[in-house]
């Protein structure tokens, strides 16, 4: 997408915070850092169960695009900025991101959040408060997301039965892994691993 188009789909709504990177006179590569809310990671999981092809496909793709970039710029039009939903101390910051480290190291056996909280000296509220200003869930929800993204890499990697995918990431039940992936990115493992030998471009 283009610095022109993207202007012209904001029109008057551009956010001061974007328009450095809006800008076709600028040349230097710039990132957009920022924290994945609730809708922004439904948009992603879309993206990621997409089964159409082809032309299909990018439409598709660019559509979700163009809908992340209006939910960043109303966050920032309503002032809610990557600053902002970091506003946490240092020291604080530090202990909520070492606890996300060892909440997603073990996904087969994970710690509980009150283990997390007595290893980082935090409270399991303001842990779990915290694991949502800087990864934009709770702790349920982090460990959840990292195991069914995990699951379906593996699916991606090869042909490793179900069962075994779903013991390594933590669900000791194939039913209940099978019910979880399909919510989450809507389609089945099975169907999720079918699709990937047929999406290559038309014709």
């Amino acid at each position: 997408m283009s610095e022109s188009y993207l202007s012209r789909c904001l029109g008057e709504q551009v956010p001061a915070s974007l328009a450095p990177f809006l800008d076709v006179k600028e040349l230097n590569y710039q990132l957009l850092e920022f924290c994945p809310t609730a809708d922004m990671r439904q948009l992603i999981e879309k993206v990621f169960a997409c089964q159409f092809n082809g032309a299909l496909r990018m439409l598709f793709i660019e559509g979700a695009m163009l809908q992340l970039i209006a939910l960043k710029a109303k966050l920032f039009i309503e002032g809610e900025t990557l600053a902002e939903l970091n506003a946490l101390p240092d020291w604080e910051a530090a202990q909520i991101k070492a606890a996300y480290k060892m909440l997603v190291s073990d996904l087969t056996c994970p710690p509980t959040l009150s283990e997390l909280s007595c290893k980082v000296n935090l409270g399991e509220r303001r842990l779990n408060e915290g694991f949502k200003k800087l990864f934009g869930d709770s702790a349920f929800g982090i460990l959840r997301n990292e195991r069914l993204e995990s699951a379906r890499r593996a699916l991606e990697r090869g042909d490793v039965p179900l069962k075994q995918i779903s013991y390594r990431v933590g669900y000791r039940h194939t039913n209940n892994f099978i019910q979880a992936f399909t919510k989450y990115f809507g389609i089945s493992p099975t169907k999720y691993k079918r699709s990937l030998n047929l999406d290559t471009p038309d014709g």
